[in-house]
C-alpha cells in the first residue's frame, strides 16, 4: 500500500489528488505506528486518493492506483475485523470509489472491472448481496455507456463471473438448511429483479444483455437442490420462462391461416418453421449477442426444469418456442444448444428421463424436428444440422454404454418397457400425413431364406385360398401309388413320437460337450443311431409282412429335424411348424421325409418334457449359429474376441432401452439429415463446404451404425449401404472409362468422399448380418475396389493368391507381408489421405491399398465368422453379382477384371465350411454349387468353374455315417453339369478327370456320392473318346473293390448303366468293349456278395421289391389260353438283405436287357451268352433257381415283348436273335431239376412271347422256328407242359389266320365281286411286291411257279404299300398285303410243325415229304388229351381254306394284288386234312383204338361232300361231266348217280388209262410247295424237275379237283391197303360218298379195290 501511495505521490501533479495522497500516507503511517486509526478510515483515505488518480491521472497513475486497490482487496490487514456497518465494509467502500468508472478510460475501466470481479469472488471478503447488485449495476451502466468492445466484453464476463462466483461461494459455505434457503431467496430475489428489468427495458437499453447474462449466471450457479425451494420453482414458470419465450419472439398480427388450422384442429404435433409468422423482440433485433444469451439461458433452464416433472408443460412450451419458432436462418444458436445437449450422454439422459416420466417424446421430437428442418442444402446452416446429428449419435452411444440412471429411475424404465418390442416405435416425420406408418416398426428383410416370420395380416389371394382348402381336404387322401390306412397313420405317428422321445432322452448327452463341433458330432451320431433303429424296425415289419413300408427317412432328414427340434426347444413361443419345414425341406440336400411326419414331430414337440433348462450355453451357441436369431457372429468367434479384449461389459439395459426408444422414434429424421448431401456427390464439382458436409455425413453414418449395433437396430441400417454404394461405387461408369479410348473424355474415378464411403461400407459390414439386403452393396463395393485397382495399376497387384491350383502364384506370401496387410486393413482412409484438401497420387495410392486390404480382410473373415443365415445371405449376394458379371453384362474387356473374379472368393468361402458344423455345409453348398454348374455351361468361364467345384468337393467330402446322403449332394452338381446340353465336351471331360482323381484318393469316403458320380459317367461316357472310356472303366473298377454293403446296396444299380453306356458307345471290337463286358460278371459277383452278407439294406430296394411283388410284370396276352401259376418267389420267407439282393439281381438283368436294343452285334452276342449262362447257372448260386425263374419270366421275356411291340424297331435281325436266345435259354432252364417249380411258367411265357411274334410282320416268320425248337427239345415234357405248348400253338395258328378270316367275312359264298358283299372292300396296289414277299406269296397262295421268280431282288422295287381297306359301318380295317402273306406263310410252317408232331418216321416217305418237308418228324409221346388240341388247329386251318376256296372274289382280289394266277389255299387245305387223317390212322395202328376209326371215316366223308360240291361246280362250267357220263367202256364199271339206287356203267380201257395219266400229272401240283429249307435268295428255285410243270398251262379247276380228291383218296387208299379186313366196314360210308362225289377213275379204282377186300 505504501509503495502504491509513494508511486502516486511522485508522479501526480494534480493538487487535489496530491493532497489526498498525502493524507492517505499520513493516515497509513499513523495506522502502522500506533494502530489506533480505524481501518474504515484508512480505507476511505486510500480509496479517495485512488479515485482521484482514476479521475485525473494518466496510465502510470492508473497502474499505482490499481495496485493499491488490489492491496486493499488482497491484504487481510485492511480487511474488516469486526462487523461493520454495511456502508463501511470494504466492498461498499470500493464500490463507492468506482462511482465514476463510466467516465474513465477504457483500459482503466477493464482493470477496475477486474478488481470488482476479484472482490466479489474473494472468499476472504464479506461481500453482501447489495454489493453484488451494485457491481451488476456498475457493469450494466458501464456496458451501456462504453462503445469499446473490450469494455463490453469485460462487463459481460464480469457479470457472469461475479454472480457465479458469489453464489457458488455462498452455496459452498452453507452448512444448514436455513442458510441454503437464504441463498435460494437471494437468488430468487435477484432473478426476479433482473427479469423485471429485462421486461421493462426498451430497445435502446443495451444493458438488457447484461441482465440476460446475469440471469444466465444465476441459473448456471444454481444447483438442482434449489428446485426444492418452491418459490424459486414458481419463479421459473411464472417469470423466467414467460420472459424468455417473450424475448424469443412474438406472433405478428394477422398470422397465417395454416397456424389457425393447426391450433383449431387439436394437432399434437409441434408447430414448426413456416407454420406461423412471428417477430423477434426488439432487443434481439438490435443486438445479436442477445440471441446467444437467450439460448444460454434456455440451456440453463432446461438443465433445471428437466428434473422437475411439475415444470414439464413450461419446459415443453420453452422447447417449442426456442427450437421450432425461429426461422431457419436464425437457428444457429438453437443448433449449437441442441448439439451441446445431445452430444453429452449425461444431458441426453436427462431428456430421456423426462420423456420416460411423462411417457411422451414431445421434447425429443421438437429437438429432432428442429434439426431436420434445418437440413436444407441451400443453407449454410444445414452443415451444422448434420454435425448436430453426428454429436447426437455420439451422445446416444454414451447413453447406451454407461450408467446414468438411479435405481429408482431404472425401476421406472423397467416398468415402462417390459420387453424390447416396447422400445420400438414408429418414427417421427416432418409432415403429419407422412407419419402414418411410413416406416415400419422393424425393417424386416424379406430376402432371407432363414426368415421365419410370416405376414398373417396380408390379404390372401383367392386362388391361394382355394388351393389351401383343397390341400386340407385331400391331404390324407389315398394316392394311386401308395396305400393309406389307419395303420400307416399310426406308424408314422409312432415314429415321430419315438424320434422326439429319443431326442429328449439324448439331449443331456448332446449338450454335454464343451465345444460346438463336438455337439454337432453328437447330433449327427444321434441321427445315425435313430436311422439304424428306424431301419431295423421297418426291416422286421417288412420281413413279417405285417406292414408295407411307407415311411422313408435318411440320416440327413433326421439330422436336420434334430436341429429344428432343438430350435423349437430353445424358443418354443416363436418357432412354428412352417419354420421346421423350411429347415428340413429347403436345405437343398437330399432328404427323405414326408410332410406328414414333420407335422407329427411338431405335435410331439409341443408335448415333450424337454425344456429350455436343458439347453446348455454351448448348445445354445450351436443353435444360435444355426438359426441366427441372435444376429451375431459365430459363437466361437465371439468368445475369442471377448477373451482377446478382456473388457468387462457394463450392464446398461435400461439405458439401452431408453436410447432405443428415442433412436427408433427419430430414425427417419436421422436418415433424412444424413442423406441430405449424399445426392450432391453425383456432381463433378462441389464446394469445399459441401464436401466437408459429405465427410461429416459419412462420419454420422458410421456413428449411426455403431449406435444401431449397440441398440440392436442393425436391421434398419440397410439404407446406409445403399446410399453410399449407389453414389460412391459407380461400377458401370468406371468400367466404361476403363475400356474407353484415350481421346474420349473420362470422369474422375474417385474422390475423398468416395473413399471414405467405401471404408465405411467395408468396416461396418457386420451390419449386413441384421439387414441381408446390405450384402449386395458390400459385394458391389468390393468389385469397385478391384476394378479401381485394375483401372489405376493395370493389374490386380494386391489380389489375394487364389486357392485354385491354376490361378495360384508360385511364390507364397511372407510373414512380413501378412503383417503389413493386417496393418493396412486396420488403418483408416483419413490417416492415408492426411489433411490434404485434394487427392494426390501418393495419398490415393495409400488409400487404395487400405481399401484393398480391407476387402481381403472382409472375404477372409466372413467365411469364418458369420453365422449360417448371414453366410447364406452373403453367398446369395455374391452369386447374384457373379451371375450378373458372367451372364448379363456386356462389359468384358482385357482392361477389366475377369468375369470369374468372384468365383475364387466363392471358392474361398465354401472351402472353409469343413471347419464348421455339417449342417452349415448342407445349406451353403447346394446354393454355391448350383452357381458353379451354371457357370460351367459358359464357353469362357467353364474351366475355372469346373476346377473350383472339383476342389471344393475334395475339401468338403466327409466320411458318412449310416444313412447319410451328404456326399450325394456334393457330387450331384457334377451329374447336373455333365448332363447339360450346354456343357461342352471338354468341360465334361474335365469333370470326369476331377472325379477320377477324387476316386483314386478318397474312394472309401465317397459313399452316397457314387450315385451321382455314376450319373456323370453316363453323361460323359456317351462320347466316342476312348480315353474317356478308359477313365470311366478305372472309376468303375475302383468302385467294385469297395467292401461296404450299405454303399454297394444303394449305388450298384447306378453302376450298371455306366457299363451299359460304355458298351453302347465303344467300338465293337475295341478293348474298351471287352473291358466293359468283363465288368458285368464282377457286378454280378457283388450282387451275390450282398445277397449273402447280412447288412441293413437300402429301403429303396425293399420298396422296389414290394412294388414288384404287387404288380409283377408278365408276358401279356389279350386272352390267355391256359392259366399257369408262377413258381415260388425268391423273396418269400427271406431276410431283408436277401430280398434286396434279389431286387438288385432283377434290376441288374433289366438293365442288361436294355443294352441289347442298341448294342453292336458282337456285344449283343456276348451279352446273350452271358444272360444264358447266368440264368442257367443261377440254380447253383446263393440266389437260387427261383431267382432265375422270376428273372426270365418277369423281367427278360416281358422286356422282349415290349421290344417286339415297338413300332420303331430297326434292327429286326437283333430282335430275332434275342428271341431265339431267350427260347434256347428257357429250353436249357427247363432241363434243370432245380427249376422244376418254374418250368411250366417259363414254358407258358416263352410260348406267349412266340405268339406275340406272330402278331407282327417283322417277326411272324420266325415264330414257327421257335415253336419247332421247343418241340425238338420236348423229350422231357410232361402232359401239362404239352398242354401249355399245344394251346399256345393253337393260339398262334389262330392269329396267323386272322387276316384271311377277316377278309373272308366281307364276302359270301360263291361271290365274284371284289368290292365285297358285306361292307366295302377297297384295294390299293402301288406296284410290285418285293422279292421276299413274292417268294412267300408263291409258296403259300400259288399252285404253280411263275417265271418272274427268277428276276433279281434289286429289280423288285415298290413305290408304296399294297393295302386292302375293309369297312363295315363304323368299323374300318386296314390290311397290308404283305401282312396277309406273312401270316399265311407262318401258318403253313405251323402246319408243318404239327405234321412233324403227328406223323412218324415210318410214314409214307412221299407223303411225309409233302406234309413235313425235308425235316425229320419229331414224333413225341403225347397224351390223348393233347391230340384234340392239335386236331382243332388242323380243323380251323381246313375250315378257313374251304371258306377261302368257296369265295372266288377273295382269290381274284389277292391274285390281282399279288400278281399271280389263281391265288388259293389248297396247299393248306390238303396239308391240314391229310395230317389229321393220317395221324388218326397212325394212332389207330399203335393203339388199336377202334374209337378212332369213326372219326377218320367222318372226316373223310365230310371232305367227300366238299369234293362233290367242287365236282358239281366244275362240271357246271364245263361239259366234262356229260362227256364222262356217256363214255363207251367195255371193261370197267363206273358208278353213276341214279337217284335212289346205285348204278354202274362200262368204260373203255383207253379212257381209264388217260384219266389216270392225267390225274398223276395233277397230283404233283396239288402237293404243298415246301422247299428244302433253302434260302431263296441264294439258290435258284427253277429246278430241272419242275421245268415241265412251269412250261405248261394248267387248268385251275383240275387242280382244285385233284386237291379235294387227294384229301379223300389218300386216307382211304391207306385204309384199303393196310388195315385189316374187319375194320373196313367202318369206312364204307366215306367210300360210298366219294364214289358218289367224283367220277374220277382213281375213285372208281379205289371202290373196286375196297370191294375186293371186303369180298
Amino acid at each position: 500500500m505504501e509503495a502504491s501511495l509513494n508511486g502516486l505521490a511522485g508522479t501526480v501533479k494534480h493538487s487535489a489528488s496530491k493532497e489526498a495522497i498525502n493524507i492517505a500516507k499520513e493516515t497509513l503511517k499513523t495506522f502502522n505506528d500506533k494502530k489506533d486509526v480505524p481501518i474504515v478510515h484508512l480505507r476511505e483515505k486510500c480509496l479517495a486518493a485512488f479515485e482521484l488518480a482514476f479521475d485525473h491521472g494518466n496510465e502510470k497513475h492508473f497502474h499505482h492506483a490499481v495496485d493499491g486497490v488490489q492491496v486493499l482487496l488482497r491484504d487481510q490487514t485492511y480487511h474488516d475485523t469486526i462487523t461493520e456497518e454495511p456502508q463501511n465494509s470494504l466492498p461498499s467502500q470500493v464500490l463507492l470509489a468506482m462511482t465514476g468508472i463510466d467516465e474513465w478510460k477504457s483500459q482503466l475501466q477493464c482493470k477496475c472491472v477486474t478488481l470488482l470481479v476479484e472482490m466479489v469472488c474473494s472468499n476472504e471478503l464479506k461481500v453482501s448481496m447489495s454489493d453484488v447488485e451494485q457491481c451488476v449495476q456498475i457493469y450494466k451502466r458501464l456496458y451501456g455507456k462504453s462503445e469499446e468492445e473490450r469494455v463490453r466484453v469485460a462487463c459481460r464476463a464480469a457479470t457472469t463471473q461475479s454472480l457465479s462466483a458469489y453464489f457458488s461461494n455462498r452455496y459452498a459455505a452453507c452448512e444448514a438448511q436455513q442458510e441454503a434457503i437464504a441463498v435460494y431467496m437471494d437468488v430468487g430475489k435477484l432473478l426476479e429483479e433482473l427479469c423485471a428489468e429485462v421486461e421493462q427495458m426498451s430497445s435502446a437499453h443495451e444493458q438488457c444483455l447484461i441482465s440476460l447474462d446475469a440471469i444466465c449466471a444465476l441459473l448456471t450457479t444454481s444447483n438442482l437442490k434449489i428446485l426444492s425451494h418452491q418459490p424459486f420453482v414458481n419463479l421459473l414458470w411464472e417469470k423466467v420462462c414467460p420472459l424468455i419465450i417473450l424475448l424469443l419472439g412474438i406472433p405478428q398480427k394477422g398470422m397465417s391461416s395454416s397456424s389457425k388450422v393447426s391450433e383449431s384442429g387439436g394437432n399434437e404435433e409441434p408447430v414448426g418453421e413456416g407454420q406461423i409468422d412471428f417477430a423477434l423482440a426488439p432487443s434481439v433485433i438490435t443486438n445479436p449477442y442477445t440471441w446467444r444469451a437467450l439460448y444460454q439461458i434456455v440451456d440453463q433452464l432446461i438443465r433445471l426444469m428437466i428434473s422437475d416433472p411439475s415444470l414439464a408443460s413450461s419446459l415443453e412450451a420453452l422447447f417449442h418456442k426456442a427450437f421450432l419458432f425461429p426461422r431457419l436462418d436464425q437457428r444457429t444458436e438453437a443448433l449449437k444448444l441442441i448439439k451441446k445437449i445431445l452430444g453429452d450422454g449425461s444431458k441426453i439422459s436427462k431428456i430421456a428421463k423426462s420423456c420416460v416420466t411423462t411417457k411422451s417424446l414431445s421434447l425429443w421430437r421438437m429437438l429432432m424436428t428442429c434439426i431436420a428442418e434445418c437440413t436444407n442444402p441451400q443453407l449454410e446452416l444445414s452443415i451444422d444440422a448434420v454435425k448436430t446429428i453426428v454429436a447426437m449419435l455420439d451422445g446416444m452411444k454414451q447413453l447406451s454404454t454407461h450408467k446414468f440412471f438411479t435405481d429408482q429411475e431404472r425401476k421406472l424404465i423397467a416398468d415402462t418397457f417390459s420387453c424390447v418390442d416396447d422400445t420400438i416405435v414408429n418414427s417421427f416425420s416432418l409432415k403429419c400425413s407422412e407419419r402414418v406408418s411410413d416406416i415400419c416398426t422393424v425393417d424386416e428383410d424379406t430376402e432371407n431364406v432363414f426368415d421365419q416370420s410370416t405376414n398373417s395380416s396380408a390379404p390372401e389371394d383367392p386362388m391361394a385360398a382355394k388351393l389351401r382348402k383343397l390341400e386340407q381336404k385331400f391331404r390324407n387322401a389315398p394316392i394311386a401309388t401308395r396305400r393309406s390306412s389307419e395303420l400307416d397313420e399310426s406308424s408314422e405317428r409312432n415314429t415321430a413320437k419315438s424320434f422326439v422321445q429319443a431326442l429328449s432322452e439324448s439331449l443331456d448327452i448332446i449338450a454335454a460337450p464343451k465345444n460346438t463341433l463336438s455337439i454337432d458330432e453328437a447330433i449327427l451320431q444321434f441321427s445315425s443311431n435313430f436311422y439304424e433303429n428306424f431301419c431295423s424296425v421297418h426291416a422286421d415289419a417288412y420281413k413279417s409282412r405285417s406292414k408295407i413300408q411307407q415311411e422313408f427317412l435318411n440320416t440327413d432328414a433326421i439330422y436336420l429335424t434334430a436341429y429344428a427340434s432343438l430350435c423349437y426347444i430353445s424358443h418354443p413361443d416363436t418357432y412354428t411348424l412352417e419354420d421346421l419345414k423350411k429347415t428340413v425341406l429347403h436345405s437343398g440336400c437330399v432328404v427323405h421325409v414326408a410332410n406328414g411326419w414333420l407335422d407329427k414331430v411338431f405335435d410331439n414337440l409341443k408335448m415333450t418334457d424337454a425344456n429350455v433348462s436343458q439347453i446348455t450355453p454351448t448348445l445354445r451357441n450351436v443353435i444360435n449359429d444355426f438359426d441366427g436369431r441372435a444376429k451375431g457372429l459365430l459363437s466361437d468367434v465371439e468368445k475369442l474376441k471377448r477373451i482377446k479384449t478382456r473388457q468387462d461389459e457394463v450392464e446398461c439395459t435400461e439405458e439401452k432401452n431408453v436410447a432405443r426408444w428415442m433412436t427408433s422414434s427419430a430414425w427417419q429424421m436421422i436418415i433424412d439429415v444424413l442423406s441430405t448431401f449424399l445426392a450432391v456427390k453425383e456432381k463433378r464439382k462441389t464446394r469445399e463446404k459441401i464436401r466437408e458436409a459429405i465427410s461429416v455425413s459419412i462420419c454420422g453414418m458410421r456413428n449411426l451404425c455403431a449406435v444401431a449395433q449397440v441398440l440392436g437396430l442393425e436391421s434398419r441400417c440397410g439404407w446406409i449401404f445403399e446410399q453410399l454404394v449407389e453414389t460412391s461405387c459407380c461400377l458401370e461408369d468406371l468400367r466404361d472409362d476403363a475400356i474407353a479410348g484415350d481421346n474420349e473424355q473420362k470422369s474422375t474415378c474417385t474422390s475423398r468422399e468416395h473413399l471414405l464411403a467405401m471404408q465405411l461400407v467395408l468396416d461396418e459390414a457386420r451390419i449386413a448380418i441384421h439387414a441381408s439386403s446390405c450384402w449386395k452393396y458390400i459385394v458391389r463395393c468390393s468389385e469397385y475396389v478391384w476394378e479401381l485397382e485394375k483401372y489405376i495399376y493395370g493389374a490386380l497387384c494386391y489380389e489375394k493368391p487364389s486357392r485354385l491350383k491354376f490361378l495360384r502364384r508360385k511364390t507364397e506370401d511372407k510373414e512380413e507381408d501378412k503383417e503389413e496387410k493386417t496393418t493396412a486393413a486396420d488403418s483408416s482412409i483419413e490417416n492415408a489421405l492426411g489433411d490434404e484438401p485434394t487427392l494426390s497420387v501418393h495419398s490415393l495410392n495409400r488409400a487404395i491399398c487400405v481399401l484393398i486390404a480391407k476387402v481381403d480382410r472382409f472375404y477372409s473373415k466372413v467365411c469364418r465368422e458369420l453365422c449360417l443365415p448371414a453366410l447364406h445371405d452373403l453367398c446369395v449376394a455374391i452369386i447374384s453379382s457373379s451371375e450378373n458379371r458372367v451372364f448379363y453384362t456386356a462389359q468384358k474387356h482385357i482392361h477389366l477384371t475377369a468375369p470369374v473374379s468372384l468365383l475364387s472368393r466363392i471358392s474361398d468361402i465354401i472351402s472353409t465350411l469343413s471347419h464348421r458344423p455339417l449342417v452349415h455345409q448342407m445349406f451353403i453348398y447346394p446354393l454355391v454349387s448350383a452357381h458353379f454348374v451354371k457357370v460351367s455351361q459358359c464357353d469362357q468361364e467353364s474351366r475355372i468353374a469346373a476346377s473350383a467345384l472339383a476342389e471344393v468337393v475334395t475339401r468338403l467330402l466327409v466320411s458318412e455315417s449310416p444313412g447319410m446322403s451328404f456326399n450325394q449332394t456334393l457330387i450331384g452338381p457334377f451329374q447336373t453339369a455333365s448332363c447339360s446340353e450346354n456343357c461342352s465336351e471338354e468341360t465334361k471331360e474335365q469333370f470326369l478327370s476331377s472325379l477320377s482323381q477324387l476316386v483314386q484318393s478318397q474312394a472309401d469316403k465317397i459313399g452316397s456320392g457314387w450315385k451321382p458320380l455314376f450319373g456323370s459317367l453316363k453323361a460323359v461316357g456317351a462320347a466316342r473318346d476312348e480315353k474317356v472310356h478308359w477313365c470311366a472303366i478305372d472309376v468303375i473298377s475302383s468302385y467294385l473293390r469297395i467292401d461296404s454293403p450299405p454303399v454297394l446296396s444303394s449305388s450298384i444299380l447306378e453302376c450298371v448303366p455306366c457299363v451299359v453306356n460304355l458298351l453302347q458307345n465303344s467300338e465293337d471290337s475295341s478293348e474298351v468293349s471287352s473291358a466293359a463286358l468283363r465288368l458285368l460278371p464282377n457286378i454280378y459277383s457283388l450282387i451275390l456278395y450282398l445277397y449273402s452278407t447280412p447288412h441293413v439294406p437300402n429301403y429303396h430296394l425293399l420298396h422296389r421289391s414290394d412294388l414288384r411283388s404287387k404288380c409283377l410284370d408278365t408276358v401279356e396276352m389279350d386272352q390267355d389260353p391256359i392259366e399257369v401259376p408262377h413258381g415260388p418267389f425268391p423273396w418269400n420267407e427271406k431276410q431283408t438283405y436277401e430280398i434286396a439282393g434279389v431286387e438288385l439281381f432283377l434290376t441288374f438283368m433289366e438293365q442288361i436287357c436294355g443294352t441289347l436294343l442298341t448294342s453292336s452285334p458282337n456285344t449283343q452276342k456276348n451279352l446273350l451268352d452271358m444272360i444264358g449262362r447266368l440264368l442257367v447257372d443261377i440254380s447253383t448260386k446263393p440266389l437260387g433257381a427261383d431267382s432265375g425263374g422270376v428273372c426270365m419270366s418277369a423281367v427278360i421275356l416281358p422286356y422282349v415283348q415290349k421290344w417286339i411291340r415297338r413300332l420303331d424297331v430297326e434292327e429286326v435281325k437283333i430282335l430275332k436273335q434275342v428271341i431265339g436266345a431267350c427260347t434256347q435259354t428257357v429250353i436249357d432252364m427247363l432241363e434243370l431239376e432245380k427249376m422244376s417249380s418254374w418250368q411250366d411258367r417259363l414254358l407258358r411265357d416263352i410260348c406267349a412271347l412266340i405268339v406275340e411274334c406272330v402278331l407282327f410282320d417283322k417277326t411272324c416268320a420266325v415264330a414257327p422256328a421257335y415253336f419247332t425248337l421247343i418241340a425238338m427239345n420236348s423229350s422231357k415234357f410232361s402232359t401239362q407242359q404239352w398242354n401249355i405248348f399245344s394251346n399256345f400253338l393253337a393260339t398262334a395258328s389262330t392269329q396267323s389266320l386272322r387276316h384271311v378270316r377277316l377278309l373272308n367275312s366281307f364276302f359270301v359264298r360263291s361271290s365274284t365281286d371284289e368290292n365285297g358283299d358285306i361292307g366295302d372292300v377297297t384295294s390299293y396296289n402301288p406296284g410290285k411286291l418285293t422279292f421276299r414277299q413274292l417268294i412267300a406269296a408263291v409258296q403259300v397262295l400259288s399252285s404253280q411257279k411263275e417265271k418272274s421268280l427268277g428276276q433279281k431282288e434289286e429289280e423288285d422295287l415298290s413305290s408304296g404299300v399294297a393295302l386292302i381297306m375293309l369297312s363295315h359301318g363304323a368299323d374300318t380295317h386296314r390290311l397290308e398285303v404283305h401282312s396277309i402273306i406273312s401270316s399265311l406263310f407262318t401258318h403253313c410252317l405251323l402246319l408243318q410243325l404239327i405234321a412233324s408232331l403227328l406223323l412218324s418216321e415210318d410214314s409214307n416217305p412221299k407223303l411225309k415229304a409233302t406234309l413235313i418237308g425235308s425235316t425229320s418228324p419229331i414224333d413225341p409221346k403225347l397224351d390223348d388229351s393233347i391230340y384234340p388240341i392239335l386236331y382243332n388247329i388242323l380243323n380251323e386251318s381246313s375250315e378257313t381254306s374251304l371258306d377261302f376256296d368257296s369265295r372266288p372274289a377273295v382269290g381274284s382280289l389277292l391274285s390281282r394284288m399279288l400278281g399271280i394266277k389263281h391265288a388259293n389255299l389248297l396247299k393248306a387245305l390238303v396239308s391240314s386234312n391229310l395230317t389229321k387223317t393220317m395221324s388218326l390212322l397212325r394212332r389207330f395202328e399203335k393203339t388199336k383204338n377202334t374209337e378212332l376209326l369213326p372219326e377218320i371215316a367222318k372226316a373223310v366223308k365230310s371232305r367227300s361232300v366238299d369234293l362233290k360240291s367242287v365236282e358239281f361246280e366244275v362240271s357246271t362250267r364245263r361239259s366234262a361231266f356229260v362227256t364222262r357220263e356217256h363214255a363207251i367202256t367195255q371193261y370197267h364199271l363206273v358208278p353213276v348217280d341214279n337217284g335212289e339206287e346205285n348204278a354202274y356203267k362200262l368204260v373203255s380201257q383207253e379212257f381209264v388209262d388217260g384219266a389216270l395219266s392225267e390225274y398223276d400229272k395233277h397230283r404233283d401240283r396239288l402237293k404243298p410247295f415246301i422247299p428244302d429249307r433253302r434260302n431263296p435268295f441264294q439258290h435258284a428255285i427253277d429246278d430241272s424237275d419242275t421245268v415241265s410243270i412251269d412250261s405248261k398251262t394248267e387248268d385251275f379247276d383240275e387242280i382244285r379237283l385233284a386237291a379235294y380228291r387227294d384229301i379223300c383218296l389218300i386216307p382211304l387208299r391207306y385204309v384199303s391197303d393196310n388195315l385189316l379186313r374187319e375194320h373196313l366196314p367202318d369206312f364204307l360210308p366215306p367210300v360210298t360218298q366219294i364214289v358218289l362225289s367224283s367220277p374220277d377213275l382213281a375213285v372208281r379204282q379205289l371202290a373196286v379195290d375196297f370191294m375186293s377186300r371186303l369180298a
